[in-house]
Order: C-alpha cells, then structure tokens, then sequence
C-alpha cells in the first residue's frame, strides 16, 4: 500500500501537478511508514515545493542527540531540502563528503548547491559526468540535462545549450514529462531572450506555461518572470508590471526573482546608478558579465554606493 502511495505521487509529481501532490503528502502520518519510505516521500516532498515537510520528517536522524546514522538516501534528501530552503553550506559539506560514484545523484545536488550562489560553471563537469553515468534511468539523465542546458544559458554558452535544447525536448515529449517538457520550454525563451529573439521567446513561454499550468509554484513564476520581462524589452518599461511581479517575488522570498527584476529595469531604462546598485548588491562575476550582455556593453563597478530609501 506504502509503495503504492510513493507511486502515485512521483507520478503526480513527473506530470507537474504539485498542488495534488501535496495534499497527499500532508495526510500521511510518518509514524506509520518505514524509514526507507519516509525517506522517498520526504524526496517527493522536497520536489513538490514542500522542503520543510522533508526536513521536519528527517530532521531528528541530524540532530546532535540522534542515535541513527542516516543512510546514504537520507543524507541525498535532507542535504537537497536543505538547498531548497537556502541553508547552502551546510548542504555542499554532507554531499562533499559522500563517494559520488556509490551516489550518482550527488553530482546532481551539489550543482544545485552551486547554482544558489551564481557559480553555474562550476556545475558543469559535475552535470556532464552525471549524464553520462550508465546506472541512472532515462528520467534522471534527462533531468541532469535539463539543468546541464540551465548551466550553460547561465554561463553565457549558448550554441552547447541551444544544442542541448534541441536533442532534448524531443525526448522528453516522447515520454510526456510535462514537467520537464515546460522546464524545458522556459529555458528556450531565456534562450531566445538572451539572443534577441522576441517572438520565439514569446512562443516558447506560451508553450511553457500550458506544461506548467497545473504544477503551481515556483515554476509558473519563472513563466510570469520572463513574460513580463519579455514585453518590457519589447515595448518599453512598464512601472505596474513590474511592481506586481516585483511584489509577488517578495511575498514569496524569491530573491533572485527580485534582482532580476531590477536588473532589467536598469537594462530598460538605461539607469547606470540602478545597474551599480544591482552589482554592487551581487558577488558573482557570472552574473556581472550576464547583467553586461543585456546592457550591451562592460561598465566599472563601483566600490561602494551612496543607497538612499526610495
């Protein structure tokens, strides 16, 4: 019956339909799953937006009192929910310590503990090695290539991630991974977007978001993210746009959301005090050189900023 639960929910979770997800995974009582389920649920509950689920379900077998020694699956799902929530370093020191080669899915997570700090070229010999691996299942390969392909677009390599792009998204429409399918479809418009081709980036969102439609999250916020970002590179900033996105990511504590928001406000208004503001605020020369494609040319930052309240 327990299996069938896990099932049911990974096949909830591969379509994008989170919120029902979640509502299962909040009716079950953990007491009365083993420890190797909850482990698994705690992972479902990790990919369904609910990280404090999985960290609260798992959090005793860490606690400094514990008499458990956490197994290799339990420290995978509690280092991941702990990158969900922000809690980066303490994440990178449990999977730095395990043997990638006896947990493949380790290369995996501790590129998304880089990503959470803008170094996406660092991820990119763990993604490549990760996809390559024999063991993993078509699934897992395809989700190390979608986030390969984020890497790059992040990294500024975008003929290996336009690639990436078109040897993927075939395969992941053969099996019908919505999902990955709109992952994949938001990644194109950033694409798109990044080489200055509105209509197809405005294509590629309106296909992402029929994907996304029922998973709810933070997956429909990047959709809305590029799309208001979209029509005020096309047409000119529009102050209300941007304020309803700006404060929807706030509500949510998405701050990446937030600078990027205002990092396309000073690439649209052409407001160098914003952009230094922007940079000033962000340590990683990644996301400086991503920020100077957009306002077209190389600037000097500043060492410091005279910051008034608006």
């Amino acid at each position: 019956m327990k299996s069938d639960l896990i099932a049911q929910i990974e096949v909830l979770v591969r379509e994008g339909q989170f919120q029902k997800a979640r509502q299962q995974l909040r009716l079950i009582k953990p007491k009365t799953i083993s420890r190797e389920g909850l482990a698994k649920l705690s992972d479902l509950a990790r990919r369904s937006s609910e990280p404090l689920l999985a960290l609260k379900w798992l959090n005793h077998l860490f606690s400094e009192e514990s008499f458990y020694t956490p197994t290799g699956e339990e420290r995978i799902v509690y280092s991941t929910a702990l990158i969900s929530v922000g809690v980066l370093d303490q994440a990178d020191q449990i999977l730095r310590e395990m043997n990638w080669r006896e947990h493949p899915s380790v290369l995996l997570y501790r590129s998304f503990a880089r990503f959470g700090v803008w170094d996406y070229q660092a991820t990119l010999p763990f993604l490549k090695d990760y996809i390559e691996i024999d063991s993993l299942s078509d699934y897992q390969k395809l989700i190390g290539r979608v986030n390969l392909i984020a890497a790059l677009i992040c990294s500024g390599l975008i003929e290996e991630a336009d690639y990436n792009l078109q040897i993927t998204l075939p395969k992941l429409k053969a099996q019908n991974y919505t999902l990955l399918i709109g992952n994949c479809y938001e990644l194109l418009a950033q694409l798109e977007i990044y080489k200055g081709n509105w209509k197809a980036a405005e294509v590629a969102l309106y296909h992402a978001e029929i994907a996304l439609r029922e998973s709810h999250g933070d997956y429909l916020l990047f959709v809305r993210k590029w799309k208001v970002l979209l029509q005020q590179l096309q047409f000119g900033y529009h102050p209300e746009a941007m304020n309803l996105l700006k404060h929807e990511a706030r509500r949510i504590k998405h701050w990446e959301t937030l600078r990027e928001c205002e990092m396309f406000e000073s690439v649209i208004q052409q407001d160098k005090f914003k952009l230094q503001k922007v940079l000033l605020g962000t340590p990683y020369r990644s996301y400086h050189q991503r920020a100077f494609h957009f306002w077209g040319k190389q600037e000097e930052i500043p060492k410091s900023y005279d910051w008034q309240p608006e």
